[in-house]
This record gives structure tokens, C-alpha cells and sequence, in this order.
């Protein structure tokens, strides 16, 4: 099976999760099976790929909109999260 290539498209997003700057082409994640490489170990290592480019958790995300006022009150309660457990490190040292 060498030589054969999957090209399997994980999503169609248009903005990266992390830096949330616009890109050209919609995200994919692309898989090389391996030789020797039965189809459950592809499958697994794809799995891997989708959970560590972020695709699975921007798909959560997006599954339905939310509204701008409760984007920036998640973000709010993250922050302030941050800072507690900040501040309790800060205090433990």
C-alpha cells in the first residue's frame, strides 16, 4: 500500500482556532497510510490528527451559534478562572 494517499477533509472552517486569523483553504488533515498499516491503526492515527489540529473542538463550537454577549461572558469567566488559579499558585509558592 505504499504510495497511496488519503486526503480526507476534516472540516471546512475558515478561521484557525488558535490565532483566529482568516486562511485561504478550508482546514485539512491529510493521512499518508503507512505499509502494513491496517485500516483500525489509520483510523486511530486520523483520530489523533483531528483532536490535535483543534477541528473536533471548533466543530463543537460552531454546532450552534452563539450570540456575541455570551461569547464575550465565556470568555470573561475563562479570564477571570485564569486569574484565580493564578493567584492561588501565586500564593501556594
Amino acid at each position: 500500500m505504499s504510495g497511496n494517499r488519503w486526503l480526507l477533509r476534516a472540516a471546512d472552517f475558515n478561521e484557525l482556532p488558535s490565532t483566529g486569523e482568516p486562511t485561504k483553504e478550508p482546514w485539512v488533515v491529510r493521512l499518508r497510510l503507512r505499509d502494513n498499516e491496517s485500516v483500525q491503526e489509520a483510523v486511530r492515527r486520523f483520530r489523533k490528527l483531528v483532536e490535535h489540529t483543534g477541528v473536533k473542538k471548533e466543530m463543537r463550537r460552531r454546532e450552534y451559534f452563539e450570540k456575541p454577549s455570551e461569547q464575550k461572558r465565556r470568555e470573561r469567566r475563562r479570564a477571570q478562572r485564569r486569574a484565580r488559579i493564578n493567584n492561588d499558585l501565586a500564593k501556594k509558592s
